[in-house]
């Protein structure tokens, strides 16, 4: 009712209504999909203090999305002419507790399908040595960029970690990142699965 005039103005209809809300949601996925596409890109921008900023342990914030998938798959490693990259004990620290904290799955997953606990948790220790790394990382531009890769790497597997569905796709991501690494980063002692007797 127009209260000034006393008349009754037409209600909308219910299909008015239907089409004002989906045009609202879509509006709100468009902007997630933004936002989404503008944190992958500057994986490779930024530096690792910049990044902590960026990356939260919550996994509530690190829905997976095909514009962090397409990020990492088209991002290429590269070695410091021809030289595995220095790293320092905070980046050593973080990737050998991931690697420790992936080998269990091997014994009691071998398919890889976690359930949606097993998944959570994991993902969750998976972001502390991400956040940890990100912290206090201390390399030189260029090995942190190629580090940025693995990160990348690191993070969608983490998400995918989280929906029973797609686990097998996080393990494997997650388990090749710890093969790539030691061939682009140098780290004393390190030692894969079949060097190990795993």
């Amino acid at each position: 009712m127009n209260h000034k005039s006393g008349t009754l103005l037409p209600r909308r209809r219910p299909e008015a209504r239907l089409r004002g809300a989906i045009r609202s949601m879509r509006s709100r996925q468009w902007s997630l999909a933004i936002l989404a596409s503008c944190v992958s890109a500057s994986l490779a921008l930024t530096g690792c203090s910049t990044m902590h900023d960026m990356h939260s342990s919550d996994a509530e914030l690190h829905p997976p999305n095909a514009e962090h998938n397409e990020h990492s798959d088209h991002a290429a490693l590269s070695l410091n002419e021809g030289n595995k990259w220095s790293t320092d004990e905070p980046l050593r620290k973080s990737m050998q507790a991931i690697d420790e904290l992936m080998i269990p799955i091997q014994a009691t997953a071998p398919d890889h399908l976690l359930d949606s606990k097993q998944g959570k948790a994991i993902a969750l220790k998976v972001r502390q040595q991400v956040d940890y790394m990100i912290t206090h990382c201390e390399l030189e531009p260029k090995a942190d960029a190629a580090l940025h890769v693995l990160i990348g790497d690191l993070l969608v597997g983490a998400n995918e970690l989280q929906v029973p569905g797609t686990s097998p796709s996080g393990v494997s991501r997650i388990d090749q990142v710890l093969e790539q690494y030691p061939r682009y980063f140098e780290h004393p002692g390190w030692q894969t699965p079949a060097e190990s007797g795993s």
